[in-house]
């Protein structure tokens, strides 16, 4: 299930207080989504990972009641109390916790109690954890336990993460680069188990190496630190290919004479800066320099300006791009 269907589902699901699962590749944005679904909500989000905990952690520590002759137990401050604000907890790293671990976890997700521990109606519980074959740290789940769940299969989806990179403010030139190459969004070999590997996580934290005064060696090292030797060089590359880019601001002054990019490389850091600064108002000018682009950037720059802007389809402009281009994009 791509991303932008799981923000969808996820407040129904967690409204019906339903045990979900998210299954997915390391890096790949399921606490990412938790969090922006818990935001959205307005939701207090308590994140635990439990592959983190021993038993006792989550269980509750044992205290003595002399006064009444019993043993008491203390719940974890991670777990919410009958004051908390509405909120979801979310048991990250889940089938990397030890058995011990899942045991008391059976009762806390079916009945929402562990021993005299209660969860407060207006809590839900979301589970993530990767799959056994991306070399984390994994356990067999029990079939009692998986059959306590909703189970969803995270599905990397490079246009979702586009839009989601557009709001959070990733640099365009990381943008129009895996707009180029979407495999290079996350690219994982099981068998050679590299240090670094680009994921979606990773090209954030490229993000920030990209928009700091790093020397050029510098950055190289740093980004090759985080996503791998070749996918730093290719993204390097193309940075380089594309310093003769036009001039943004003359696209916008003069539409219709300005100068064109030279390869796709340049093409697709063009669109994806124009789609940034696409709002109804300049749409049209916008468009008298991307319909001198092939049909397929055209495309993609009319997508994208609807993303940022969707009234961007009332505008005349738009109406008369699609009559024109209505076999392409239907």
């Amino acid at each position: 299930m791509k991303p932008s269907v799981i923000a969808s589902v996820l407040p129904e699901l967690i409204a019906m207080r339903r045990p979900i699962f998210l299954w997915g590749k390391p890096g790949i944005g399921k606490s990412s989504v938790v969090n922006q679904v818990a935001a959205a909500m307005k939701r207090q989000l308590n994140d635990v990972r439990l592959s983190q905990l021993d038993s006792i952690d989550l269980r509750g520590f044992p205290v003595p009641n002399l006064k009444d002759k019993r043993m008491d137990w203390l719940p974890a401050s991670f777990l919410p109390g009958p004051k908390s604000p509405p909120g979801v907890l979310f048991l990250d790293e889940f089938n990397g916790a030890m058995p011990a671990v899942m045991s008391p976890a059976y009762q806390l997700i079916l009945e929402h109690r562990i021993g005299d521990y209660v969860l407060p109606d207006n809590w839900s519980i979301v589970a993530a954890g990767n799959g056994g074959d991306d070399r984390g740290i994994t356990h067999q789940m029990p079939a009692p336990l998986n059959n306590r769940f909703v189970h969803i299969d995270f599905e990397l989806d490079a246009t979702d993460w586009q839009l989601r990179a557009t709001d959070d403010g990733i640099h365009p030139h990381i943008r129009a680069y895996l707009r180029m190459k979407p495999g290079s969004l996350h690219v994982f070999d099981s068998v050679a188990n590299p240090r670094s590997f680009p994921t979606p996580r990773s090209w954030y934290f490229v993000n920030e190496l990209y928009c700091k005064n790093f020397a050029a060696g510098e950055l190289f090292e740093l980004i090759k630190g985080t996503i791998g030797e070749g996918a730093a060089g290719e993204f390097i590359g193309f940075v380089r290919d594309i310093k003769d880019m036009p001039d943004i601001d003359s696209i916008m002054m003069d539409p219709k004479g300005a100068k064109l990019p030279g390869s796709q490389s340049v093409m697709h850091a063009v669109i994806t800066t124009l789609s940034d600064k696409t709002k109804a108002s300049n749409f049209g000018r916008l468009m008298g320099y991307v319909t001198r682009l092939p049909t397929e950037f055209q495309i993609v720059y009319a997508r994208h300006a609807i993303a940022k802007d969707p009234n961007v389809t009332g505008c005349k402009e738009y109406a008369a791009w699609g009559l024109a281009n209505q076999n392409v994009i239907m």
